[in-house]
Order: structure tokens, then sequence, then C-alpha cells
């Protein structure tokens, strides 16, 4: 007869102690992320270059951008929920291919300028105010993901846009 193992009645205990040791969300995170991330993509999306014509005359903007740009190695900025898009329309010159690099074609080089290029997103909560929690803790993207903000632009006193966004969507 098989001689019944002393680890049998403390297996279920361990597993319990395995599974329930995963640390828990940062309650903050969830608040966030429950009130920031969109569950369907907003209508009437422009590009950067497009955000940047209307600035004048439409401060609502619904943006497209790829995360990150080709000139900038972290697209996070370090202890906001700010981070950096290119452009990320598919018909956009800028993104013509994986192969096209605006700092050698001639066309890119003419038309687009860094801050042509690329806005700068901060995420911010109901009264406006911007996260400090940092998007890479905030947000489940990365680099060259596509997003759709919806918020308020305006052009910083260096010429980026920046879009002060109350609501994302991932693709």
């Amino acid at each position: 007869m098989k001689r019944p193992s002393n680890w049998s009645p403390v297996i279920p205990f361990i597993a319990l102690l395995v599974t329930g040791c995963t640390p828990a969300e940062d309650p903050q995170v969830t608040k966030y992320r429950n009130n920031l991330l969109l569950r369907e993509e907003p209508a009437g999306s422009v590009t950067i270059e497009s955000a940047r014509s209307e600035i004048n005359s439409k401060t609502n903007v619904v943006l497209t951008g790829r995360i990150g740009t080709r000139e900038l190695s972290q697209w996070w900025i370090d202890g906001s929920a700010s981070f950096y898009v290119s452009e990320g329309m598919p018909d956009s010159h800028y993104n013509v291919g994986p192969d096209h690099d605006p700092s050698t074609c001639p066309f890119c080089r003419h038309k687009w300028k860094l801050h042509d290029s690329m806005a700068i997103v901060h995420l911010v909560d109901k009264s406006g105010e911007r996260i400090s929690i940092p998007a890479t803790d905030l947000l489940d993207v990365e680099k060259d993901d596509i997003v759709v903000a919806t918020g308020t632009a305006s052009l910083d006193e260096s010429g980026f846009l920046v879009i002060e966004s109350t609501g994302l969507f991932v693709r």
C-alpha cells in the first residue's frame, strides 16, 4: 500500500499563497485607466499636420498618432502620463512605409521639420490636471502602436503640437 505524502495537505496552501502573492494594481492606475481608455475608436480623426493647420479655428481634436518618433529613442516623458507621437495616418507621407526615412527623403526634408512631424500627448484627469503616473505604468502600449487621442490642442512655445487628452483609444 502506498503511503500518502506529507506534502499533500500543504500543496493547496502553497498554491493559494503563490496565486495570492501577485501585487495588486494601484487603485489610482485603475481609476485613470477606466476614465481615459476608450472602448470605441472616436470618429473624425485627423493627422498631426491637419491638427496643426486647424489650431486657430478649432481647439478640440481627435488625433491619430503612432507612439514614439524616429527622432527620439524614448517615447514617454519621465514622471508623467505624457508621451510623443508621430504621424499615424496610413496616408501621411511621413509614414509611406517601414523603409521610408524622412531624414533622407527630399520631400520630407523640405516639408517635415521635427515639430511638424510629432505631437506631445499629455493625459489629463476630469479636472484638466495632468496625470503624474508615468505613461509606462498607466498604459499597456509600446513604441509604434497606433493611438487615437481626444482632447484640446495647442502649440507650445517651441511650436510643437500639444494635446491635453481626456480620452485615448489604442488600436
